[in-house]
């Protein structure tokens, strides 16, 4: 099956160069703490005039969790809040002020051996909670790590990263998705040199490969890239969450998936794919204000 209804999201991430340089003009000229109270401002004007991501995120609210209407437009606004502060967090955490934050990490041990183990290995996440200032994280770790990121999405923070002399870690690559699928080359190649491969698993460009899972009741489709590189290069995975529980501490979460007990299945990466499906249902029931994509994600909404 290739992917036919997820028309809403063309392979463009929200927020532009200049955003991002005024969000930390503001962080270092007035501190955290204001940079947070000009957020919620902001998320009163998103909830007023952006109406395609408040239909899109109203029906995950109303539909999905089942919350009653004027829940439902509690939910909106924090979620947007909630979405200026990963920003900032990310941009605080890129211009070097990661001490601003607190982390527990659970699984720390499975994902340090995955990374550092010499096998290559592949790290599936989602468009949920903070994945920048997790992935910030894994330069504690000895092996190579390549992020999968979108070609606008790289310029952009390359551009940013110059004007604040930041550099991503030395063991850290980008590799830039593209629409010819060229990418796919540069992941298979990480993986022969048992390097590791940072993927987001809840999104997908047009014509990739994809299968329908019913997630959080409702169907929608994911795509089995992922897991089709983990099962053909035999390699370990991991899901990989970091979520945020207050204004300055987050909650890092690694899950090793059962990829071993997959291995002489008829169809591993199916099993993989329903296995990261469950795991994504469960931090998103105990964090559903973290969800970020403002796209139509299940089928139904196409009805």
């Amino acid at each position: 099956m290739t992917a036919k209804n997820n028309i809403e999201w063309h392979g463009k991430s929200k927020g532009g160069f200049w955003g991002y340089r005024f969000f930390i003009f503001i962080l270092r000229k007035f501190g955290i703490s204001f940079t947070y109270f000009f957020i919620r401002i902001v998320a009163v004007y998103y909830l007023f005039f952006a109406p395609k991501a408040f239909k899109v995120i109203y029906y995950y609210f109303k539909t999905i969790h089942k919350n009653r209407t004027i829940k439902s437009f509690f939910k909106i606004y924090r979620n947007y809040v909630l979405l200026g502060e990963v920003l900032v967090d990310k941009m605080a955490s890129l211009y070097g002020l990661d001490y601003y934050f607190t982390y527990n990490f659970d699984g720390e041990a499975s994902l340090k051996e995955i990374i550092d183990g010499n096998k290559g290995g592949i790290l599936i996440g989602a468009h949920i909670g903070n994945w920048e200032i997790a992935s910030h994280h894994l330069n504690r770790f000895k092996g190579k790590v390549n992020l999968l990121m979108l070609d606008a999405e790289q310029k952009k923070i390359k551009q940013l990263l110059s004007n604040i002399s930041v550099n991503y870690p030395e063991n850290v690559n980008i590799i830039v998705v593209k629409n010819d699928f060229s990418h796919i080359y540069e992941i298979s190649k990480a993986l022969q040199n048992k390097e590791i491969v940072c993927i987001h698993g809840d999104r997908f460009l047009k014509e990739s490969k994809t299968k329908k899972v019913n997630f959080i009741g409702k169907e929608a489709l994911f795509s089995t890239g992922p897991f089709i590189l983990a099962a053909k290069f035999n390699v370990p995975v991991c899901y990989f969450y970091g979520m945020k529980e207050s204004k300055r501490h987050y909650h890092l979460f690694a899950f090793p998936s059962k990829t071993d007990t997959f291995r002489n299945n008829k169809n591993p990466q199916n099993d993989m794919l329903f296995e990261y499906t469950s795991n994504l249902e469960q931090i998103l029931r105990k964090y559903p204000e973290q969800w970020f994509n403002y796209f139509h994600f299940w089928e139904e909404e196409f009805i």
